[in-house]
């Protein structure tokens, strides 16, 4: 039996990072853009192309395609930030295609590719990394994905006509679900013992690994709807301490809810303590809660399975 009190006593649940790939879908019409088809460097496919033969020449596409397909969309964390071009030359010989993210904060890196390719043997650039790009978000956020922009300029010695048919983003994330606990004043890292006092619940925090190599880790406790902010508490004779923060209501619920998710698809977590019984990946096979105060707080029960190489 441990008890475990780590980031303010948060026990956080990460999911094991997945990607999806967007677009570019908007561009700044009637300005700085392509002399011919410009609209076509914006759309889905890559057999129509904006052209353009004139040097320094810039489109800015200024939205990308990137939408939250999910309810549990705050808990995103988004690792890394990547895009790609597709373009090749036509009617000369080779040019230059020089891409620039622009960001909230001003313009990005310049990332310049020799397309020596006509459209028989075009390929895609390789993937760039800008998550930490010059004037890059710190954190990343959705609205940073969707209004993402990327000024394309024709640049080089060549005097052939540059083609861009599409600009995909590779946007990579993971999900992280916390599980907090609300202090007791004067208890710094450590778990609130109030629970005891009243006997409420015996302990805040039980961890059963029944081994290494073993599919049994059960996770026991009882969170409280506290989330985001350090709350206020207080808690009433022979009862329970509840949080003051009830404008997180919703957010708690959704929360469980979205657990109760995982457990469903199978979906591959990680846990972010100091604790080495939880290192490692894991599935869950079952959550059971029970709603205490009218679901202003659950006792849990988690039974985990370590997945190992082959799983």
């Amino acid at each position: 039996m441990t008890d475990i009190c780590v980031r303010d006593c948060t026990l956080m649940i990460k999911t094991v990072p997945e990607y999806e790939i967007y677009h570019f879908n908007h561009y700044d019409a009637g300005g700085e853009e392509w002399s011919t088809n410009p609209e076509y460097m914006i759309d889905i496919s890559i057999t129509t192309q904006a052209e353009e033969t004139v040097n320094a020449v810039v489109q800015h596409c200024d939205y990308t395609s990137y939408t939250s397909s999910d309810e549990f969309y705050r808990y995103r964390v988004f690792d890394k930030i990547e895009f790609r071009v597709f373009a090749f030359y036509d009617a000369g010989t080779a040019c230059d295609v020089k891409c620039r993210p622009v960001f909230s904060a001003g313009d990005g890196s310049n990332y310049q590719y020799s397309i020596n390719s006509t459209y028989a043997n075009a390929e895609w650039t390789i993937w760039e990394d800008i998550t930490s790009d010059t004037n890059a978000p710190s954190e990343w956020t959705e609205n940073d994905i969707i209004n993402l922009g990327m000024d394309v300029e024709r640049a080089g010695a060549g005097n052939g006509t540059c083609k861009v048919g599409k600009i995909e983003v590779r946007v990579q994330w993971h999900y992280e679900i916390p599980i907090i606990y609300p202090h007791r004043e004067g208890a710094e890292g450590k778990l609130n013992k109030i629970l005891t006092l009243f006997n409420f619940w015996t302990d805040d925090y039980d961890i059963i690994d029944e081994g290494m190599n073993d599919d049994g880790l059960t996770l026991r406790g009882l969170d409280i709807m506290c989330e985001d902010v350090e709350p206020e508490c207080f808690s009433f004779p022979a009862c329970f301490p509840w949080c003051a923060n009830i404008g997180s209501t919703a957010q708690f619920h959704k929360k469980w809810h979205m657990l109760e998710v995982l457990a469903n698809t199978g979906i591959t977590i990680e846990f972010d303590t100091l604790d080495k019984t939880l290192d490692g990946t894991f599935v869950i096979k079952s959550i059971n809660l029970s709603s205490v105060n009218n679901e202003r707080a659950y006792m849990y029960n988690i039974i985990l399975k370590r997945k190992t190489y082959g799983d």
